[in-house]
């Protein structure tokens, strides 16, 4: 019987250590899991804040890229505003035009021009056409 008592104690042993056995690898398998999670939200946080700094250098290139481009719009307007007052210069030095009150009215000289020598074309026309018909 004292085997038979020492085959039940053992047995009683046997489910008490995977009982205990079963407990701690549930007590494990809890802890691991959190871990395993913690580290993804580490690695979730990590992985934001490296995307954060990728994006913060790109705007930075994309803000000294606009600098850049600002730069040679300014330079650009300066090289067109000089140009444009070296053409205005142009036209009231050969009088194509003259500014009155203060720049306020610009008369054009060019179109005025362009009428009376329009008109002249028209009277040397005329005359072509009266000459042509008296040598008939």
């Amino acid at each position: 019987m004292s085997n038979n008592t020492n085959n039940n104690n053992s047995h009683g042993d046997k489910q008490q250590y995977l009982s205990l056995a079963n407990s701690y690898s549930n007590y494990l398998y809890k802890n691991l899991n959190k871990l395993i999670n913690e580290t993804d939200i580490d690695n979730e946080l990590l992985s934001k804040i490296n995307q954060i700094h990728k994006d913060d250098d790109k705007i930075m290139k994309q803000h000294n890229n606009l600098k850049i481009l600002n730069d040679k719009l300014e330079k650009a307007m300066e090289k067109l505003d000089a140009n444009l007052n070296n053409a205005k210069n142009y036209l009231i030095r050969n009088k194509l035009i003259s500014i009155e009150n203060g720049g306020n009215v610009v008369n054009d000289n060019l179109q005025l021009k362009s009428e009376l020598i329009d008109q002249n074309i028209r009277i040397l026309e005329n005359c072509v056409k009266l000459i042509k018909k008296e040598n008939k």
